[in-house]
């Protein structure tokens, strides 16, 4: 069983814990907590007779893409559960789908050539884009062979799983 000296290892050993004293010790974490908002600290470490108190706040997290790719993946990865192709403003177009939720680059290098254009031919296993997830860069084949005839996503958009990349007039 564990004690509440044992989940407040912070009291020193001659203070009697009891939970007045928890609360207490908790409205000075909840002002301290109010001092780090108000002035804009991450971080902040207090000590005093009755003891030692650190609180950290994390950073937000952000997404930042690396260039040139540090680590490029070419593993096939799992298809979107919509057929390639099924419903297409093209008529006989094929499409290629997102097989992940990430960020689509044209280019594999920010000031690189696109992969692919507007009225390029595509074999299948050519590759036609990257995806970056997780800070891991994906290439992407063409599972169809054919002519590039649009592509709907903008460089350096974020993409949704089963997203349409590419139309592509079967050859």
């Amino acid at each position: 069983m564990l004690s509440l000296r044992h989940l407040w290892p912070c009291l020193p050993e001659n203070s009697p814990v009891n939970k007045e004293n928890m609360l207490a010790d908790i409205e000075k974490i909840r002002q301290l907590a109010a001092v780090m908002a108000e002035v804009g600290l991450t971080e902040i470490e207090v000590e005093g007779e009755g003891g030692r108190i650190r609180l950290s706040k994390q950073a937000a997290l952000t997404s930042v893409a690396t260039w040139p790719p540090t680590e490029l993946e070419s593993t096939p990865l799992p298809k979107p559960s919509t057929a390639s192709g099924t419903s297409s403003p093209y008529g006989d177009c094929r499409t290629i789908e997102s097989p992940l939720v990430g960020t689509f680059y044209r280019a594999a290098t920010p000031d690189g050539e696109a992969l692919v254009a507007l009225g390029d031919r595509v074999a299948i296993g050519t590759p036609v884009c990257i995806l970056e997830a997780m800070k891991v860069m994906n290439e992407i084949l063409s599972d169809v062979e054919g002519t590039v005839v649009e592509i709907p996503v903008q460089n350096a958009e974020p993409v949704e799983f089963g997203q349409v990349l590419f139309y592509i007039r079967p050859a």
